[in-house]
């Protein structure tokens, strides 16, 4: 029956050219424009989810309010994150990144070029985030003072074809620096982008107990099942403990005194794979801008809408030329044909048509996707749809697209009665024969 179907609705577009083709080419269209879309929206979710340990990684965020001002940053003192490992076994380790701001000016022998973003990071930097080393060993990479880990870019800019292990360069402002590791570059959908890794060893400011100054960007490891409310809960009482009398010292009044007065201060927590979409800074923000959720939810439902629409004008245009077939439709129910044959047919040729235009909506976007990025700034790659999650999805849509398009044309025509389709261009006597018959 299945391969009947098949064979028919072939047939049946072979013999309506012209009424597929304008068909095809508004299903492929829309269907390119959602697939389009689809890349920008997957990218924008998958930023920071290529982190082996990113479901129990967070950032550490500070808020505030000192009177009318409003405080909101993603940096905090140097001390906060040594001191949750400490205090809670909930936070199984935690790490740091300090920036430096702006490109360095870095020397080697007699060559000295300004390229590259420079942090330091705490020597665990590289076991917390999956950013493999492709030379030298993660574990001891930065356990030592005025070492660096580069990226494989950064190294053949400074060295070229040289092996950049235990090479030394000149860092302006900052002295000699050897080179213990190198990595690849850091993925496009991660929220920070540096070329030149440098150890936080060796910097006493790292090290100092002052919670009234600082601006360490801290990260922790949660332990697996940690609730992150239930987590921050715990966190005031910290904040009172080793603020509190700091406070007292830098402002002259104690911490009762200083919430009385409506002052606010506090740490929270945003998980890492939050970063990107759901910043809002008043003071230190984030390395680089980031997205935004609402910009998502607004592309996704614009893709629906173009997917929606190319659909309605398939469905029209298909039950506009079910005037052609209402004879075929009353012979079938003549000779036998249930409503739902018929309808398993029409599904068919919907399903065909649906097919047909997925494949070439994949042409009309890869041709198009250069265009596309430049448009919206990104790197996407068609190859991001050939994920497994991506392919049943895709699976599904083409499935779903077929019975929006198709769906009301199989029902609608299916549904004509037969002595109302055969009678359509008889003379008068032939009519009143036929009903006889019928």
């Amino acid at each position: 029956m299945l391969r009947n179907y098949f064979k028919t609705a072939w047939r049946t577009i072979l013999k309506n050219k012209a009424l597929f083709s304008i068909n095809i080419i508004g299903l492929s269209l829309g269907i390119a424009t959602c697939l389009a879309i689809t890349l920008f929206v997957v990218d924008e979710l998958s930023y920071d989810r290529f982190n082996e340990k990113a479901d129990q990684m967070a950032r550490v965020i500070l808020k505030a309010k000192l009177g009318d001002e409003i405080i909101r940053e993603s940096s905090v003192p140097a001390p906060v994150a040594a001191t949750l490992v400490e205090e809670f076994p909930e936070v199984l380790d935690a790490t740091r990144i300090s920036n430096t701001n702006g490109l360095q000016k870095v020397t080697y022998k007699e060559n000295t070029i300004r390229k590259g973003k420079m942090v330091f990071v705490d020597p665990n930097f590289f076991e917390l985030f999956t950013l493999p080393l492709v030379k030298g060993d993660a574990d001891s990479a930065l356990s030592r003072p005025n070492t660096v880990v580069l990226t494989r870019n950064q190294a053949e800019t400074y060295f070229g074809k040289e092996d950049p292990l235990n090479k030394v360069i000149t860092i302006e402002d900052r002295g000699l620096y050897t080179v213990t590791g190198v990595i690849e570059e850091v993925p496009a959908n991660s929220h920070f982008h540096f070329d030149l890794f440098a150890s936080m060893e060796g910097n006493p400011d790292a090290k100092n107990q002052r919670w009234m100054q600082g601006s360490y960007t801290s990260y922790l490891l949660l332990a697996e099942g940690t609730n992150l409310n239930q987590f921050e809960n715990k966190l005031p009482a910290i904040v009172k403990k080793y603020m509190g009398s700091q406070l007292e010292e830098g402002l002259g009044m104690t911490y009762e005194k200083f919430l009385e007065t409506g002052n606010e201060v506090g740490l929270y927590l945003q998980p890492l794979k939050d970063i990107h979409l759901y910043s809002n800074f008043t003071g230190t923000g984030d390395f680089e801008a980031g997205g935004d959720i609402n910009t998502v939810y607004m592309f996704s439902a614009i893709a629906l809408f173009m997917l929606l629409i190319a659909c309605i004008n398939f469905m029209n245009l298909s039950t506009a030329g079910a005037s052609k077939r209402v004879k075929e439709i009353g012979m079938r129910k003549v000779l036998g044909s249930r409503k739902g044959q018929l309808i398993g047919q029409f599904l068919t040729e919907s399903l065909i048509a649906a097919l047909i235009a997925m494949v070439i909506g994949f042409i009309i976007l890869a041709l198009a996707l250069p265009y596309f990025n430049n448009l919206s700034g990104k790197s996407l790659e068609i190859d991001y749809l050939f994920s497994p999650q991506v392919v049943l999805a895709l699976i599904g849509l083409t499935l779903l697209t077929s019975f929006l398009a198709g769906g009301y044309p199989a029902f609608f025509m299916s549904s004509f009665k037969p002595i109302q389709t055969l009678k359509i261009g008889l003379l008068p006597m032939e009519v009143r024969v036929l009903e006889a018959v019928l």
